[in-house]
C-alpha cells in the first residue's frame, strides 16, 4: 500500500549514537578529565553528557576545550533564566561552556552537542542546569557556540575546571559519537 509518494515497505535508515567514553569520579575530587583517540572528522557529531557535583568550597565552572586549544577561539550566545530574571549575553572565550555550580555539593547538569567536522566553523549546542540542590533549580542555559579553528582535526576534549579538585566524587560524563545504522 502507497500513501501518496511514500511507500511504507521501504526502511528508513535513522542515525544513532554510540557510547564511546564514560567516567565517574570515585575516591576524590579531580581537576581535569581528559578524553582522547577522538577522529572528529570520521565520527563528525559528538554527544558529550554530564552530571557535576562541585567538589570546590565555592562557586566552580567546568569548561571544555578542544585539542587543548586555551586561545580565545570560542565564541558564544547565551539565554539564561536564573531565579526568576531572563537574560542573554555573547561573548568570546578560552574554553566551551558546560555546566557548573556556585556551592561544594551542589549539581550542575550539561548536555553539549558538538559538530566536529573541519572545514568549517565548529559549532555547538549546550543546555545546561546549574546551581542544583534538593528541589531548586537556580539556572537554566541554552548556548550556541563556535570553535573558530576550521582546520585540525578533533582528537580530544578536556573537561576542565579552573578551580583545583572541582570535579567531586558522584561527578558522571559521557562522550557519544553519532553513526549511521546500516
Amino acid at each position: 500500500m502507497k500513501l501518496g509518494n511514500i511507500d511504507p515497505q521501504v526502511s528508513i535508515d535513522y542515525d544513532t549514537t554510540e557510547k564511546i567514553f564514560e567516567t565517574t569520579v570515585t575516591g576524590s575530587a579531580v581537576t581535569s578529565i581528559d578524553i582522547t583517540g577522538l577522529s572528529g572528522n570520521t565520527d563528525e557529531q559528538y554527544m558529550l553528557d554530564c552530571n557535576i557535583v562541585n567538589g570546590y568550597d565555592g562557586g566552580m565552572a567546568v569548561n571544555v576545550r578542544c585539542n587543548g586549544d586555551s586561545g580565545t577561539n570560542y565564541g558564544r550566545q547565551e539565554l539564561y533564566g536564573s531565579s526568576t530574571t531572563i537574560g542573554a549575553s555573547r561573548a568570546t572565550s578560552t574554553h566551551f561552556f558546560l555546566t557548573g555550580a556556585t556551592s561544594s555539593g551542589n549539581v550542575g547538569i550539561g548536555t553539549l552537542l558538538l559538530h566536529a567536522k573541519s572545514g568549517h566553523v565548529r559549532t555547538a549546542i549546550n543546555s545546561r542546569a546549574r546551581e542544583i540542590t534538593g528541589t531548586t533549580v537556580t539556572n537554566l542555559d541554552a548556548i550556541g557556540q563556535s570553535w573558530n579553528n576550521t582546520a585540525d582535526e578533533i582528537t580530544s576534549l578536556g573537561i576542565e575546571t579552573e578551580q583545583p579538585e572541582a570535579l567531586g566524587v558522584g561527578t558522571s560524563i559521557s562522550l557519544y559519537r553519532k553513526v549511521s545504522a546500516a
